[in-house]
């Protein structure tokens, strides 16, 4: 493996640390597979595609133009729901496979994108008619900041260090270990969990840096590239 790229992957302990913010909370997260579900079926008798038609203005303006089609046409597909659904029920099934697996065998490189927008877990929370109107603000930063330190987490994970020993949290964070090199990067505070259709050219850079970081192109067109916001195709 050359390389691996993370777009605002879950970290295999952060939903549980979530869970212990507010049984309300816990419950809502446990909710999401049903909700996947309902969703999944409502997609069969063309309910998903209305609201995807209805609310096309929105999503137009939040998502960029080389990806819109893509959002307008698959996402409201049966397929596409079903994707999500079957991914939400293997999610603690997931998280305890990779609790399991030999951390210390990691990628020679790692760029982890990370969603920058502070409310991201809003709608989740503010819909939810059992977590009460004044935990809710409290409760939406909480979240996000379990987010981020897992996000932190998984960077010295795929560096191979001590998490405990970091020192002040850089933005772009870059980490070098014998064994690996790491790039952490917290996108712009308009950037949601939809990365690749909201900002492409992120993916794009990221997997350029790391084949110009196999191909030692020259010292600035790897991984540092990303730190320095100069991908050189």
């Amino acid at each position: 493996m050359a390389g691996l790229v993370l777009v605002d992957a879950l970290e295999e302990n952060v939903r549980q640390e979530m869970k212990q913010l507010s049984p309300n909370l816990s419950d809502s997260l446990d909710s999401q597979v049903e909700i996947a579900k309902m969703l999944w079926y409502a997609s069969y008798i063309g309910l998903m595609r209305l609201l995807y038609l209805i609310q096309r203005p929105l999503r137009e303006k939040r998502f960029h133009k080389s990806s819109i089609q893509y959002v307008n046409m698959f996402s409201p597909s049966s397929a596409h729901r079903r994707g999500i659904y079957e991914e939400a029920k293997c999610v603690e099934e997931s998280e305890a496979m990779i609790r399991e697996t030999d951390s210390s065998v990691v990628p020679p490189l790692t760029v982890i994108l990370t969603h920058g927008k502070s409310d991201m877990f809003s709608e989740m929370i503010q819909s939810d008619p059992s977590i009460l109107p004044d935990e809710r603000e409290l409760l939406i930063q909480s979240v996000e900041s379990k987010w981020l330190e897992g996000q932190r987490r998984l960077a010295y994970k795929y560096a191979n260090m001590d998490a405990e020993k970091r020192n002040k949290e850089n933005n772009p964070l870059l980490l070098v270990s014998q064994v690996s090199k790491v790039v952490h990067k917290v996108l712009a505070d308009t950037m949601g969990h939809w990365i690749p259709q909201e900002e492409p050219e992120q993916v794009i850079a990221a997997v350029l840096a790391i084949i110009n970081e196999n191909d030692h192109k020259s010292s600035t067109a790897g991984l540092v590239s990303l730190v320095n916001d100069e991908c050189q195709v």
